[in-house]
């Protein structure tokens, strides 16, 4: 049901929304080991983790602030 949160880098977070639907994590992988499951997740986490922790999408250009 959404209440239930955990840390995450802000590129996984965009991995999962881009792989899953709202409904689809709500009902399905509610859970951080039911989201690991998931082969396309898993192989992203594998990947992932060969960059160090302060590694940032660098795709994203940073937001300006007026």
């Amino acid at each position: 049901g959404g209440k239930e949160q955990a840390p995450m880098h802000r590129v996984c977070h965009k991995k999962i929304h881009s792989v899953l639907t709202e409904r689809e994590i709500a009902v399905l992988y509610s859970t951080p080991d039911a989201l690991r499951a998931h082969p396309e997740i898993a192989r992203f986490i594998d990947w992932v983790q060969r960059h160090p922790p302060e590694w940032n999408d660098r795709h994203r250009s940073p937001r300006r602030t007026r």
